[in-house]
C-alpha cells in the first residue's frame, strides 16, 4: 500500500486536488479580497447582534420570573405589572453592566 504525504509530494497533491476539484486560486485580486472581508465583517456583526438580542431576551425572561414570584404581582393591574417588569429589567441590566465593568 502506498503512503502519501500531501504536503511534500507535489505529484500526489495534484492528483488529490484534481479529484476534489480544488483549483489553485491562492491569489485573490484586491476587489475579491475586499468583498470577502466585507462579507466576513457583516457575518460577524450579525452574530454579535444575535448574541446581544439573546442576552436581552434572557434578561427580560428573568425579570418576568422575578416579578411573577412576588405576592404583589397577583394583585396588580396589567399596567402596574408592566411597570414592575420594566423596573426589574433596568435594575438587572445595570447590575449586569456593573459586573461587566468590574
Amino acid at each position: 500500500m502506498r503512503r502519501f504525504d500531501y504536503e511534500e509530494n507535489d505529484e500526489y497533491r495534484d492528483e488529490v486536488d484534481k479529484f476534489f476539484n480544488v483549483e489553485d486560486d491562492d491569489e485573490l485580486d484586491h476587489e475579491e479580497y475586499k468583498a470577502l472581508l466585507e462579507d466576513e465583517i457583516a457575518v460577524q456583526q450579525l452574530q454579535i447582534d444575535t448574541a446581544n438580542r439573546d442576552l436581552k431576551h434572557k434578561l427580560l425572561l428573568t425579570s418576568i420570573d422575578i416579578c411573577n414570584d412576588s405576592i404583589k404581582w397577583w394583585f396588580c393591574s396589567h399596567k402596574t405589572r408592566l411597570t414592575m417588569i420594566a423596573e426589574t429589567y433596568k435594575t438587572l441590566k445595570n447590575l449586569e453592566e456593573d459586573d461587566a465593568v468590574n
